[in-house]
C-alpha cells in the first residue's frame, strides 16, 4: 500500500554570521538578508548561531526590560 505522503527533499542553510552585541535592528537586519539568500538558493530552513539576536554574550543586557521587549519585537518582525 502507497503512503499518501510524498517523500520531499528538505534544504537546510546555515547562516555563518557575527552578530555585534547589542544591535538587534542589525542582527536582525543580517538574518532577514541571510533568510533571503537562503530561499533563493533553495532552502527551506536556516539555522543560525546561538544568539544571533542579542549577540555574544548579552551579560546585562538580559537585565534591561526594555531591550528583552526589544529582542521579542525583533523575533516578531523576522517571523512575519
Amino acid at each position: 500500500m502507497k503512503s499518501a505522503l510524498h517523500s520531499r527533499v528538505l534544504r537546510l542553510a546555515l547562516a555563518q554570521l557575527n552578530p555585534t552585541v547589542g544591535d538587534l535592528a542589525g542582527n536582525g537586519d543580517r538574518v532577514v538578508g541571510a533568510m533571503r539568500d537562503a530561499k533563493g538558493q533553495g532552502a527551506d530552513i536556516v539555522v543560525f548561531p546561538e544568539l544571533m539576536l542579542t549577540g555574544y554574550p548579552p551579560e546585562d543586557l538580559l537585565l534591561k526590560s526594555e531591550f528583552l521587549r526589544g529582542a521579542a519585537a525583533t523575533v516578531e518582525r523576522i517571523a512575519i
